[in-house]
């Protein structure tokens, strides 16, 4: 017969082992719902689609095609160059009241670029200036990535001279979309406003370059008010379109007219590159202009170019193949 505390250990080794395998059931229980888990989280994935690295959506279509949704769209150019859209969302606008405005300073600011660069070939006064100006939505040149190593043409349109459909089909040809600031006169004009419907239909930017071209540091902040106010609602009327990019006549400025720009929905957008071209009666030889114009390249370059110069329409497309050549991106404007 066995003794009692024999028994007593085949009692505990029985239970041991009940133990052992309820124990290894919970395991397998578990290593199962862990498979299906990961399983339905992959699914989902698959169904929703990746994040694309320019902040866009690739979706995976029935018969395995992928799309790219808007929010870093990509393209590529007639010339081969691929280009990336700018984040698509636009900057928030500031609330600001005519109290925080008449508040401001109505000093004019003097400036320009100057002649002294940083080590990435910025003007200093520029990256200076945006760094200062930066919180009312003021552009003075792109410090920022993604935008720091991309080129950005703008055209200012005072009136029309017989070039801006030689530059249109250029920047067509070339597949790059600029900014056109327009004045009122110019798109009244008989020859401008069909202009202006080629640009739109083209897919450039019409920003304003107010109605009348007026120093707005050297009217009422009532005056510049009816002034914007009237491009607007000619924009609206004539061509069902909004601007919020502003490029103030001469350039000149203050606290208060950039406040009241932002209260407006604008970005306003100075330059970090401009050269004697808008006379037509004193321009620049081309290659002179050329050089001029590629010496001074740089990243985040917000580049000032007068579309009434016979000499940038006929350097244009020179111009842009060898800012692509020096490996800069000649984008779309941003937060637009």
């Amino acid at each position: 017969m066995r003794s009692s505390s024999q028994s007593r250990l085949v009692e505990v080794n029985r239970n041991l082992r009940r133990i052992i395998v309820v124990l290894l059931a919970i395991i397998l229980i578990l290593t199962i719902a862990l498979v299906v888990v990961s399983c339905q989280k992959r699914e989902l994935k698959k169904n929703a689609g990746t994040t694309d690295p320019n902040g866009g959506t690739t979706v995976t279509e029935p018969g395995g095609n992928e799309t790219t949704e808007p929010g870093g769209q990509t393209g590529e150019d007639p010339n081969g160059q691929t280009q990336t859209d700018p984040t698509p969302q636009k900057r928030p606008i500031r609330t600001v009241t005519d109290a925080e405005i008449a508040a401001l300073s109505p000093a004019g600011v003097t400036w320009g670029p100057g002649r002294q660069f940083d080590e990435n070939e910025r003007p200093i006064a520029c990256v200076d200036l945006e760094k200062k100006y930066d919180s009312y939505n003021a552009d003075f040149v792109w410090l920022e990535e993604p935008y720091n190593n991309k080129v950005y043409l703008t055209f200012d349109e005072g009136y029309e001279n017989g070039y801006t459909p030689a530059i249109l089909d250029t920047l067509k040809a070339k597949g790059v979309k600029a900014v056109f600031f327009c004045t009122g006169d110019f798109v009244r004009s008989e020859a401008g406003a069909p202009l202006v419907q080629r640009m739109i239909d083209e897919g450039h930017i019409i920003g304003s370059h107010s109605n009348r071209h007026p120093n707005m540091t050297k009217i009422t902040l009532e005056k510049a008010k009816e002034d914007l106010a009237a491009l607007e609602t000619l924009m609206k009327e004539k061509y069902n379109y909004e601007m919020d990019l502003f490029r103030f006549p001469e350039g000149e400025f203050s606290e208060q007219t950039l406040a009241l720009m932002q209260q407006r929905g604008y970005s306003s957008v100075f330059w970090s590159f401009a050269y004697q071209d808008w006379d037509p009666a004193n321009q620049w030889e081309e290659q002179r202009a050329k050089d001029y114009i590629l010496e001074h390249v740089h990243g985040g370059e917000i580049m000032l170019l007068h579309a009434v110069s016979a000499t940038n329409a006929n350097i244009l497309g020179e111009v842009i193949d060898t800012i692509r050549a020096k490996g800069f991106e000649i984008a779309p404007y941003p937060y637009h």
